[in-house]
């Protein structure tokens, strides 16, 4: 979803085949880069892809004005469970292109992540793997004391 992660091997067809070289899958997709799509398109689509505005291209448009019009929209069309949703899903985006600061500054305050349920996964997860890294940690810690 950003131009440094753009791959010449990402071509619109995903095929695997038998170990006789025979097709099994065909699978053809449209292949979008956000990053090419003008922001007009983005800010007047469908509600689903507004939260990809900010990753668009931005030619003539401060980051600040997108922001502001997308809150307006959503706002307007989504109710205030749906709103939590797509202020995570803003915040989330933003990350790939910008730091946390600046997301949180850009958003003000507006993003009310505990409330997503994938977003407290997300939280879950780093727990769950902080705890593994502890506990090898501990492990080598063990090992160190006792040969001494």
């Amino acid at each position: 979803m950003r131009k440094e992660a753009d791959r010449s091997d990402i071509t619109g067809r995903y095929q695997i085949r038998t170990p006789d070289g025979r097709v099994c899958l065909d699978f053809e997709y449209n292949v979008v880069r956000i990053w090419e799509l003008s922001v007009d398109e983005l800010l007047n689509g469908d509600i689903g892809v507004l939260p990809l505005a900010p990753l668009a291209n931005l030619q003539g448009y401060e980051l600040t004005n997108v922001i502001q019009r997308m809150q307006v929209r959503a706002g307007n069309e989504l109710d205030a469970e749906n709103q939590d949703i797509f202020q995570t899903s803003v915040y989330l985006l933003l990350g790939l292109n910008h730091t946390t600061e600046f997301a949180r500054n850009l958003l003000k305050g507006k993003h009310h992540m505990i409330n997503s349920t994938t977003y407290m996964s997300i939280i879950d997860e780093g727990k769950e793997i902080g705890k593994e890294i502890g506990k090898e940690i501990g492990k080598e810690i063990g090992k160190e004391e006792a040969l001494i």
